[in-house]
């Protein structure tokens, strides 16, 4: 056992890996998240109060729960509150692409575990991944989304089930706006054919995926899984970009 630690400690030294956040040696082989020490302490949460569908900044001394800023006031959406672990920013946003685009997709466990640290435990039957398509994950290697659900689902002790297909491949959301986002993504889920709608019916399902940015995507996700009777969705998500702090009103 100590050699085993002096053996893991020299790799470590000849070995480090580099700090997906500002480059520098960590000193470690696997560290969290593929964090330095100092970067993992520049992980910002969301800002709160905040609006509890889009993550909004509320400029009020106290915001009850389910608290909404004007915009989603008057434009409801098809899913509940909104729980994300960080704000999507340096270092995390670097931690994020490398998982998708590098394919360091061991970091998902790390996300998860971190995310249950920072989050309470949802009151839930079924969390839900929101998928990829077919051909995205083909190319991939892998659904970081499904990754985090199942991870998740382990340490929450919740079930965790792939009820939705993306069955059409949609183009990349980045750049574009919220109205052409959801212009998008119309039509683009469906429940899986061998799923009865009867293990849907009145459930309480938390969505999970790894990015909020406009709420399209979750939109139309639970938008489905409405319409086959499951209840107002929560949503989990491991960071958020909030729009610009405003005003607020009361539900």
């Amino acid at each position: 056992m100590i050699l085993d630690r002096l053996t893991l400690r020299l790799l470590e030294i000849l070995l480090p890996a580099p700090c997906l956040g500002c480059g520098r040696a960590t000193g470690e082989i696997r560290p969290p998240l593929g964090l330095c020490l100092p970067c993992r302490g520049r992980l910002r949460p969301p800002p709160s109060p905040a609006c509890s569908h889009c993550g909004r900044r509320i400029f009020t001394r106290r915001a009850p729960v389910g608290w909404l800023c004007g915009t989603c006031r008057e434009r409801r959406r098809a899913y509940g509150e909104l729980r994300a672990a960080w704000r999507y920013e340096p270092p995390v946003a670097l931690v994020i692409r490398a998982v998708k685009f590098r394919r360091l997709d061991l970091l998902v466990g790390d996300l998860a575990t971190a995310m249950a640290k920072e989050l309470p435990r949802p009151e839930a039957d079924l969390l839900v991944p929101v998928p990829l398509h077919w051909r995205r994950r083909l190319a991939r290697g892998f659904d970081q989304a499904r990754l985090l659900a199942e991870r998740l689902g382990e340490i929450w002790q919740l079930p965790t089930s792939n009820v939705l297909q993306r069955h059409r491949p949609t183009p990349p959301q980045t750049g574009l706006s919220a109205r052409r986002r959801r212009a998008n993504l119309r039509g683009a889920f469906r429940l899986r054919r061998d799923l009865s709608r009867r293990d849907l019916r009145a459930s309480r399902v938390v969505l999970v995926d790894d990015v909020f940015t406009t709420g399209a995507t979750l939109e139309t996700a639970a938008s489905t899984l409405r319409q086959a009777g499951a209840g107002v969705p929560q949503v989990v998500v491991a960071a958020a970009t909030p729009p610009p702090a405003g005003g607020a009103r009361g539900r």
